[in-house]
């Protein structure tokens, strides 16, 4: 389904629900395990992105199986197997906020009908009416570091989008990166709660 309603213009009057991630709260990314896992990137090519290209973007979520569904499983939804070589060069690294950091939720009841918003604004296909609303909702004057939101692979979990103009330092990456295939055990109980398999 993919996403049609778009930012109403008075959308600078609502009030929207604000959620405060507490200083010291971890979340999880995956990433490239050549690249430093607090990366806020500039091509217009995430949900939440800034369709400008005026500032970046870094997403977290609240576990492993979060990040590992939006960064990779998302691909093998359809053939339901995952070869090794894919996860090379892959893992997941642990983000402390270093910081109190003030988000838009439209994770929460109420969250999306505040801001005029429906759920496929998070779970729809397609991006471009998205990053309107990430742009639109950046310049709010809330002035929020990012926005908390359901990812559409598994709206159980929780998802952060952080815009890197306001909120570039208030992260850091703790501990070493985590390798998927260096953790089979959590790889195993991802792979099983989503009814993947692994092809070596």
């Amino acid at each position: 389904m993919p996403v049609n309603r778009t930012p109403p213009r008075a959308l600078h009057t609502l009030d929207p629900l604000l959620f405060n991630v507490k200083k010291g709260s971890l979340w999880v990314r995956s990433h490239q395990l050549a690249f430093d896992p607090v990366y806020f990137g500039k091509l217009a090519i995430g949900r939440f992105d800034d369709p400008l290209r005026t500032y970046g973007t870094l997403y977290l979520g609240d576990s492993p199986l979060c990040v590992f569904l939006e960064h990779i499983g998302r691909q093998f939804l359809a053939t339901r197997a995952i070869s090794e070589a894919r996860l090379a060069g892959s893992g997941w690294s642990t983000v402390q906020f270093r910081r109190r950091v003030k988000l838009i939720d439209l994770a929460n009841p109420g969250g999306l009908a505040r801001v005029g918003a429906e759920g496929s604004l998070t779970a729809g296909a397609g991006y471009k009416a998205p990053q309107k609303w990430s742009s639109a909702l950046h310049d709010h004057p809330s002035a929020v570091d990012g926005l908390l939101y359901h990812p559409r692979h598994d709206q159980s979990q929780r998802a952060i989008v952080l815009f890197e103009d306001r909120a570039a330092t208030a992260v850091e990456a703790v501990g070493p990166a985590n390798p998927w295939l260096a953790n089979r055990t959590l790889l195993a109980e991802i792979l099983e709660a989503c009814g993947f398999g692994l092809i070596l």
